[in-house]
């Protein structure tokens, strides 16, 4: 796929401050966000070793599968995706089986171990075996171009995290001056060591100091959510002509634009937000919640 680079779009000003979107959702109707930017170099991979198969873990809600579905399409590759729990029917595991992906479900606690063994790529044969999350150091290297194709100075560069491999990405291409700020979407108080390993061990370079993990805006921890986030993500859909997740990007913008309002960027005169996609997985958590977020 030859895919041009997102745009950035002005969303407005806030206690003085111009905020900006990063508009990764918009880079390919199947293939978007994060996602994208964490396969592509996987995908490189795959075709400089003509591999015929791509191999990738995740729940039934996560995002990644139906990413790794569509471009295995796309590409003619063949493609398996072990999925943690019992199994089930969404719009997410329906999707991906529409594409021809094939699906193993296995035990949580199977699952855990499947994925606490399996931190980097991994070939076997023809397949490429790739980590939770895309987050190896292939999926790193593939975020540093979030920040590589913005041609404008900003301050603060903001992203939500699961894994915590986009943020280290982004990090590497990080100028000095600028700082980004991460949200994580699941609790633990683990991102900020996390992507210092990410870091590290893609680059073999000591982590810079340059980011801040903020824990306040997981509403619970992964896939919870409440009535506040729900409004927000309609009130900012109408306000603003974007949509935004509930599980990913919903997050992170109700904390950018928290902090903002209660003078967190004091200083500040431009911030970039990025819109890591996942809108495919907004019908299932619709389904799944009896909610409407879109």
């Amino acid at each position: 796929m030859d895919l041009s680079k997102s745009i950035l779009q002005r969303i407005d000003k806030i206690n003085g401050i111009d905020l900006y979107l990063k508009r990764d959702d918009l880079i390919h109707k199947d293939v978007s966000g994060n996602k994208w930017r964490k396969l592509k170099e996987h995908i490189r991979l795959a075709l400089e070793k003509n591999i015929d198969t791509i191999e990738t873990f995740g729940g039934a809600y996560a995002n990644l599968l139906p990413s790794v579905a569509a471009t295995g399409k796309i590409y003619g590759v063949k493609t398996i995706a072990t999925v943690r729990g019992e199994e089930i029917a969404n719009p997410t595991i329906d999707y991906c089986r529409k594409l021809g992906m094939e699906l193993r479900f296995v035990s949580r606690a199977r699952y855990k171990e499947i994925a606490r063994n399996l931190r980097e790529v991994v070939i076997k044969g023809k397949t490429l075996i790739v980590p939770e999350g895309g987050a190896s150091k292939y999926g790193v290297i593939g975020c540093e171009d979030i920040v590589n194709e913005i041609d404008m100075d900003f301050d603060i560069i903001t992203v939500d995290a699961g894994t915590g491999a986009t943020a280290a990405g982004m990090l590497r291409a990080l100028k000095k001056h600028q700082k980004l700020v991460v949200i994580p979407v699941l609790k633990g108080e683990f991102m900020k060591v996390e992507i210092k390993r990410l870091y590290e061990d893609t680059y073999g370079k000591t982590c810079p100091d340059n980011y801040d993990v903020i824990e306040d805006y997981h509403f619970g921890g992964f896939v919870k959510w409440n009535l506040d986030l729900i409004e927000f993500i309609n009130l900012f859909r109408n306000k603003y002509g974007v949509q935004l997740d509930p599980i990913y990007t919903g997050k992170q913008l109700y904390g950018v634009i928290n902090l903002m309002e209660n003078g967190y960027f004091k200083g500040m005169n431009n911030i970039v937000s990025v819109h890591t996609g996942g809108l495919q997985g907004i019908s299932g958590f619709e389904q799944r919640f009896g909610v409407k977020c879109s």
